[in-house]
């Protein structure tokens, strides 16, 4: 059982995270980062008043099914793949942004070292019943933390 755990996703960011493992454990779909994930300031967690990189953590998707993943290459091409999840496929994948549609959760990320270097990015898509972010402890300040800011800079 984890000390936190929210279906606040709107105030994470996976920005720049690496999913270690993911686990299929019956209905459910673990995507685990040792590393952790950053909690933004305003999350109802979150009482430093600072954005805050978590230690190991997990986004838990229930009753989840993997979709599909798709592939841009680097003259526009679009792959689209739709197969069963293996775990370790996508060990390594960096998440660059997410989005939530419904109940369509997308992972927009790159995975380094695992396909065809002329593939700039992929999308990693499934469908859940429900997100849940868990974790245990909080590290350290968010590596944006003392980042220089620009109007368009979001976290």
């Amino acid at each position: 059982m984890w000390k936190y755990q929210t279906d606040d996703i709107a105030n994470i960011s996976l920005h720049d995270h690496l999913i270690d493992d993911i686990i299929l454990q019956g209905n459910d779909i673990l995507l685990m980062f040792t590393n952790g994930f950053d909690v933004g300031s305003m999350h109802s967690l979150n009482d430093t008043g600072t954005s805050k990189l978590t230690g190991k953590s997990q986004i838990l998707l229930t009753n989840a099914k993997y979709c599909s993943n798709v592939s841009h290459v680097l003259n526009s091409d679009v792959h689209k793949t739709e197969s069963t999840l293996i775990g370790n496929q996508f060990r390594g994948f960096e998440v660059l942004d997410f989005n939530v549609e419904g109940s369509r959760f997308t992972l927009h990320g790159n995975l380094h070292g695992k396909i065809n270097t002329s593939v700039s990015h992929m999308d990693l898509s499934f469908f859940c019943g429900k997100i849940a972010c868990c974790w245990d402890c909080y590290e350290s300040d968010s590596w944006f933390v003392d980042f220089p800011a620009t109007d368009s800079t979001t976290h």
